[in-house]
């Protein structure tokens, strides 16, 4: 069972956050300093697609413990959630540190992921349509797949069945003589 102030437990409530379209609740599990604290549901958005994009969390393989992983050498306090492809293509990690506020403990994204994630997300090819879709439609659907993608399943299956459909006559009149 892992502690409620771990790293497993924070990510997990993150995740579930951002899956729900609470923004606001996701963003408390960033650590927003200066002018990145007014921003922070949208950074807590575009964290997720870049998360998505780039990394597939295994919540079993983040520590449990309060402490976090006391064997990856990060030290107290710190610990890594995995690496995202920066500029040039150069992995740079994404950690976690743990914070205590006055009422509670949690693990957060470090200001140094945070301070990351705008350059991430400019990256990112489909954020064209993240930003310009509903809101509706940028949420997880089955298999994690946003349920723009799901819809976007249907014009491409009739046009698969249509293409089929005319390849099957052009080769039946190519293969009949």
């Amino acid at each position: 069972e892992a502690a409620q102030d771990s790293p497993q437990v924070s990510v997990r409530e993150y995740l579930d956050a951002c899956r729900a379209g609470q923004y606001e609740t996701a963003a408390e599990y960033l650590a927003l300093e200066g002018d990145s604290s007014s921003r922070g549901p949208e950074l807590a958005r575009r964290l997720k697609a870049v998360l998505d994009h780039h990394l597939w969390i295994d919540l079993s393989l983040l520590s449990p413990l309060s402490e976090g992983n006391p064997a990856d050498g990060l030290g107290d306090g710190v610990d890594r959630l995995g690496a995202v492809l920066g500029i040039g293509g150069r992995p740079e990690t994404v950690q976690l540190v743990r914070r205590v506020d006055a009422d509670r403990v949690r693990w957060v994204f470090s200001s140094g992921t945070v301070s990351r994630i705008d350059l991430w997300y400019s990256a990112l090819g489909d954020r064209w349509v993240r930003e310009n879709l509903p809101e509706v439609l940028l949420r997880p659907g089955p298999g994690e797949l946003l349920w723009w993608q799901w819809l976007a399943l249907l014009p491409l299956m009739a046009l698969a069945w249509a293409l089929g459909r005319l390849f099957g006559v052009l080769s039946r009149r190519l293969f009949a003589h």
